[in-house]
């Protein structure tokens, strides 16, 4: 052993012994200090989620988490440092989804699909909205990063994912910006209300408060309106971003819920400090304007498309109908806190204001007082308590027009045009005077405070040249109570009962028992004696009571005791699909088994239906991203399980392995010889379109399933040698029998004639065989077919369908049984596929 080497052994405190006195050679005897330095270590944890620990001490720092932590480090100030406040189940599964779910703005989005001349007012009204957007996307940014300094490295997932999440609001940001700009316009307005309620984000210290009111209740009305602006983008570009800028909202949402989720398991009071917060941010705001009135203009027009009477009117229902989307969906996410749904009803109508309401009576008053304009129209103003309904929305119609107008003085404004603002006007106050009923209990329509103000810089003069439009006011009340004369009027007591009608407490009192009793009568028989209920129900008969009222019953224990099942496909679908049919069935079980009522969900674009279905969870059997029904479920905070879909953060996932069950359809035909194959696929891409799809088209693939099986049969297809290109795709929409009919008859007319066909589904490929006998050919001695599904009607076919089992049944019934454990449902599960091999497939016809 050298000289060097044995100095730095003393100098280590380490020894070393002579092994043989003839060769010198020397062992190295570790000393007592190298071990002394490690005496007191600990493991920080485990490397693993399920080493994390429940408060990891300041003296681990930085530590990774598992490390062998040496004694004698600094300390760190890290103060957010408890699992119980920072941590949620869920945070694994989607920081590994937000990894994987990044884009780049300058590839994701197509910037030149924007039109080169843009109707000014249309995109005066996308720069007021993107300004609003940034400046939100903006406090967004602020709160995670400020959150991310403080939460301890232990919860490293955590970390990451308020990362990801600051990250996404930048590149938000950075899109919103630029597409206000992509026209070389200035930026919108930024209101003195908005930046308020914004700031009160920034000064909530606490991280599950700031959360709450940041994640939960702000990106969760977000997320609505991010959807309402893709469904009436006047232009590609904005729908696109619009969209992505969701996709990352929704996973946001879905942290905050499942965090609050966690903790309100473990400290039952949570709920008040979260009530609190709401609380004291409302009474922060009181006293400002609420939402930026040009946005709240800028959304009707864009809404509305044009400016067309019945366009407006449009745009200012759909401009409510977002107000009650935002506001259902608070109280969703509310009531998955624990929230009873009279209480979630009033908290979010609380955080309304600090969101997107109108300005108040207070702020219209002062506003139009300081506006001459206002003069004329204040001495027309319903009494106190009263909105001018025609009017506000008459005035809102026209008020999105006020920056171009302004940019378009200096040029020529014909008197036509002034006219038909004033018919636009008048069609509005008749459309909305029409639908309000006098003394409904309403929020007023958008007020004319800073309408007005802003209305007599353009129009004034030009409002002069023209026949004004007579808008008379409906008056509706804005209080709790009816007119005195209606409350006078409301019901006479007749025999005994309320205004005629008779109630629960009618039949309590004619049988001297308490209301319980006589609803339990009803809703727990169980809890009565049989021959006490039987004299409940009889005097109820007698006296014409039918029950207590379903609705009513429904909002007191708040659930329906009902799941719903959407689809994307008309309903007929539901019952005439064979797969379709076998997974309602396995749903059904499930149902019956927990005596749940099921509801089939349809409708038109945006789910109009699924906003409004009374369900407690949902099943989304929907092959599409999140968009139209399954984007109204997201907004409305509901449990959901998606079925054959994307998979989303928050949500449960069934489904089965596509690509390798479509991988085993084709090597099964390439091992009996085949080289000439043709596939009959199911719509690729969401635009009806038929004919053969070329590569560029299932490259941009819509749907999962389709976009899965294509690449299972192009793997198997090019491991096998054969080049893809030259393998038929022809595509039909709607994929029944007829389609695959016609697609087989189109493939069978090639030359050379494919001597194998893959079809996506089972009902494509007996259209298909039947294709085969009407051009004379037969099968499997011509041609062999393969399906997918392995319906009922695939073994009776003749010859019997060889095809790719799936078990539509136990898919049913998983996602039913998913939603039922909620502290599951974020789970996902692939069952398994496997190929029956039958009568329909052979080796290729020697010839």
């Amino acid at each position: 052993m050298g000289g060097t080497a044995r100095a730095w052994a003393r100098r280590q405190g380490h020894g070393f012994t002579t092994l043989t006195d003839r060769t010198a050679t020397f062992q190295l005897v570790r000393g007592p200090a190298e071990l002394q330095r490690w005496q007191g270590a600990e493991r920080a944890g485990g490397p693993g989620v399920d080493g994390i620990v429940d408060r990891p001490p300041a003296r681990w720092g930085l530590a990774a988490r598992g490390a062998l932590v040496e004694p004698g480090g600094p300390t760190t100030g890290f103060d957010i440092d408890r699992r119980e406040v920072v941590w949620a189940d869920l945070a694994p599964r989607l920081d590994a989804h937000a990894a994987a779910a990044q884009w780049d703005p300058a590839t994701a989005v197509d910037w030149d699909a924007a039109p080169a001349d843009p109707v000014p007012d249309v995109e005066a009204a996308v720069v007021q909205v993107m300004t609003y957007l940034v400046e939100n996307e903006q406090a967004a940014l602020v709160v995670p990063a400020g959150l991310l300094a403080r939460v301890h490295p232990h919860f490293r997932e955590v970390q990451q994912l308020l990362a990801v999440q600051a990250a996404d609001e930048a590149r938000h940001m950075e899109v919103f910006t630029r597409r206000a700009m992509l026209h070389g316009g200035p930026m919108g307005t930024s209101s003195a209300g908005g930046r308020s309620s914004l700031a009160t984000l920034l000064a909530e210290p606490d991280f599950s408060l700031a959360s709450f009111l940041l994640s939960v209740l702000g990106e969760g009305s977000f997320l609505a309106l991010l959807g309402f602006l893709e469904q009436h983008a006047p232009d590609p570009v904005t729908a696109r971003i619009t969209h992505l800028a969701r996709v990352d909202e929704a996973r946001h949402v879905a942290f905050g819920v499942a965090h609050l989720e966690h903790q309100s398991t473990l400290d039952p009071s949570l709920r008040g400090s979260l009530r609190t917060a709401i609380a004291r941010r409302h009474d922060a705001l009181v006293d400002t304007a609420g939402l930026n009135a040009d946005v709240l203009d800028a959304l009707v027009l864009l809404a509305a498309g044009s400016w067309a009477p019945e366009a407006i009117a449009r745009g200012y229902d759909r401009v409510q109908e977002l107000h009650r989307a935002m506001d259902e969906g608070r109280r969703g996410r509310l009531a998955r806190l624990g929230f009873p749904p009279d209480e979630a009803a009033e908290l979010s109508a609380l955080h309304t204001r600090n969101v997107m309401e109108a300005r108040s009576a207070q702020a219209t008053s002062a506003a139009c007082r300081s506006s001459r304009a206002c003069s004329r129209a204040r001495s027309r103003r319903p009494r106190a308590g009263t909105y001018s309904s025609a009017s506000s929305a008459a005035i809102s119609a026209s008020t999105a027009r006020s920056r171009s107008r302004a940019a378009a003085r200096a040029t020529t404004r014909s008197a036509s045009r002034a006219t038909s603002r004033a018919a636009a006007l008048r069609q509005v106050s008749r459309s909305t005077r029409s639908r309000q009923l006098r003394g409904s209990r309403m929020s007023p329509p958008p007020v004319v405070a800073s309408l007005l103000n802003r209305f007599k810089a353009g129009a004034r003069k030009r409002w002069r040249e023209v026949d004004r439009p007579a808008v008379e006011p409906v008056h509706l009340l804005v209080g709790s109570r009816p007119p005195r004369r209606a409350r006078e009027n409301r019901g006479v007591q007749t025999d005994g009962r309320r205004g005629g009608r008779v109630t629960l407490a009618t039949v309590a009192d004619a049988l001297g028992v308490s209301r319980a009793t006589v609803s339990n009568a009803y809703n727990h028989p169980e809890r009565l004696s049989p021959r006490l209920r039987d004299r409940v129900l009889d005097t109820a008969r007698e006296l014409g009571y039918a029950g207590p009222h379903p609705l009513a019953a429904t909002l007191s224990r708040g659930r329906v005791n009902a799941l719903g099942l959407v689809y994307d496909d008309p309903m007929s679908f539901a019952f005439s699909d064979p797969a379709a049919v076998l997974f309602l069935q396995g749903v059904s079980e499930v149902c019956e088994d927990e005596d749940l009522a099921l509801v089939l969900i349809s409708g038109g674009p945006a789910g109009a239906v699924a906003r409004v279905a009374l369900v407690d969870a949902v099943i989304c059997y929907c092959d599409v991203p999140i968009e139209g029904k399954l984007a109204a479920i997201v907004d409305r905070g509901l449990p959901f399980v998606v079925v054959d879909g994307p998979r989303l953060p928050g949500a449960g996932h069934v489904g089965i392995d596509d690509r390798r069950g479509a991988a085993s359809a084709a090597r099964h035909l390439l091992h009996l010889g085949h080289t000439h194959l043709g596939v009959i696929a199911m719509p690729i891409v969401d635009d009806e379109w038929e004919g053969t799809a070329d590569l560029d088209r299932q490259a941009r693939a819509h749907y999962r399933a389709a976009r899965e099986r294509l690449v299972g049969y192009r793997e198997a297809a090019e491991q096998a040698g054969l080049t893809w290109a030259d393998v038929p795709v022809e595509e039909r929409s709607p994929y029944g029998r007829d389609a695959g009919r016609r697609a087989a008859a189109a493939l069978l007319a090639r030359r050379p004639r494919p001597t194998a066909l893959l079809a996506m589904s089972d009902e494509l490929a007996l259209g298909a065989m039947a294709a085969a006998q009407d051009v004379g050919l037969s099968v499997p001695g011509d041609v062999s077919i393969v399906g997918f599904d392995d319906v009922p009607a695939a073994a009776d076919a003749h010859p019997a369908l060889t095809t790719v089992r799936q078990p539509h049944r136990e898919k049913g019934r998983r996602a039913a049984a998913l939603l039922l454990r909620p502290s599951t449902v974020d789970d996902e599960h692939r069952l398994p596929v496997e190929l029956i091999v039958r009568a329909s497939t052979g080796p290729p016809p020697r010839h």
